[in-house]
């Protein structure tokens, strides 16, 4: 009895986290977070260098490209694709759309990996290097994929949205496309992690803070900001590097935002439920940063959070489990509302969703710890560099570590 009264009142602590992050939330996130597509874009006068790293991307990285060479409002902008070392007709599919539109795009191919480098985040930061000889006064940089579709104002709302922040680095939710049910239900599951546990993103407007926020889909950074924290070159073992980008502009007390990109950047992160739980394997034990006891802590966390109400109704615990489960189903219709995915799938299958995160969390931890590394692309980064070349949350806050 002692136990379940010791667990109950583990969930009461629970519901007071819950408490103050969703009234904080609903408070906060139509200023600090709003819908990008409710700013009004303000013509954009300053360079804009846009980069987007591809490798093996030959069906998708024309369309992306094409789609890029429309975007509105901005006066001065250049477009670099970034081939890292592609297999397939990547590199021509960017020369061809470079001769259709050879203003705007400039591209760059990369043959080599240096070692300390990771693939993507060495051609990003080459790319930096290549776009600045071309467009020399530039003063925003913008890193996306291959396979994200903008809205033609997405860039110069963005900027707008900076400017009347004073913001120096932003990223974007993304308005996620999705097939089925159990796809986008997880998706929803981890975005109630982002958003209400982890990042929170809607208090990154206060300073000292040390919650961060990136996605690789939409990192907008000042050079300024880029070239005094070192950007990619700092981040070169990242595998996560879209977080870690939030966490170094976040440590080096640079202004930082997140917006919601309904109608202004979409894709599918991954072509359905298993493929989204295989891509996890490379990232989620980075996402703890290598780190065996805080990674037991996030195996735990998620059934924790979703089951545990249900346990606290089977106990006898009635009160704090029915409460419980309307905050979570309130956080799920909220998170729900930046997305577009369902959540009412989402609150019913969170029980097992939860089992299937925290499997995924630490199948990701045995399979880098046994092999050693992260195998990405079809090379194998020791585990033992990654660790040392971390930024952990604990080294970006160190004293002495401000810009």
């Amino acid at each position: 009895m002692l136990f379940w009264f010791l667990f109950a009142t583990a969930q009461f602590l629970l519901f007071l986290f819950l408490s103050t992050m969703l009234w904080s939330y609903v408070q906060l996130h139509d200023k600090y977070m709003p819908l990008l597509s409710s700013i009004k874009p303000e013509p954009v006068k300053d360079g804009v260098l846009i980069f987007i790293p591809a490798k093996d991307e030959e069906e998708g990285i024309g369309p992306c490209l094409d789609r890029l060479v429309g975007l509105k409002g901005l006066e001065y902008f250049k477009i670099v694709p970034i081939d890292d070392r592609s297999s397939d007709q990547t590199p021509q599919k960017m020369k061809e759309a470079a001769a259709r539109n050879p203003k705007l795009i400039a591209p760059l191919t990369i043959s080599s990996l240096p070692e300390g480098w990771l693939g993507k985040n060495h051609a990003c930061w080459k790319g930096v290097q290549h776009g600045l000889q071309q467009m020399p006064d530039a003063q925003y940089l913008l890193f996306t994929d291959g396979d994200v579709k903008f809205h033609p104002d997405t860039v110069a709302e963005s900027i707008t949205w900076m400017k009347q922040g004073n913001l120096d680095f932003m990223t974007l939710i993304e308005d996620s496309e999705f097939e089925g049910i159990l796809e986008p239900s997880y998706l929803l599951l981890f975005g109630i992690f982002l958003i209400f546990f982890a990042a929170r993103p809607w208090l990154l407007h206060k300073p000292g803070g040390k919650n961060f926020m990136g996605n690789g889909a939409y990192l907008l950074v000042r050079r300024e900001a880029y070239e005094q924290t070192q950007g990619h070159q700092a981040l070169r073992l990242e595998v996560v590097e879209d977080m870690r980008m939030g966490l170094l502009m976040r440590s080096k007390e640079y202004k930082c935002g997140a917006a919601v990109g309904l109608n202004r950047i979409q894709r599918r992160w991954q072509p359905g439920f298993l493929a989204i739980f295989k891509g996890l394997l490379k990232n989620a034990f980075a996402g703890f940063e290598y780190n065996v006891p805080m990674t037991i802590v996030g195996i735990l966390f998620f059934p924790f959070v979703f089951i545990g109400p249900w346990i606290c109704l089977a106990t006898g615990y009635t009160t704090i489990g029915v409460s419980n489960l309307a905050l979570i189903g309130l956080g799920f219709w909220l998170a729900s509302r930046n997305s577009r995915l369902p959540p009412v799938p989402a609150f019913i299958l969170s029980p097992f969703l939860s089992l299937v995160a925290a499997a995924n969390l630490a199948t990701s931890a045995f399979k880098i710890i046994r092999e050693g590394g992260v195998s990405w692309r079809g090379t194998l980064y020791p585990l033992a560099l990654l660790k040392e070349n971390c930024l952990t949350v604990s080294k970006a806050f160190a004293g002495g570590n401000r810009k």
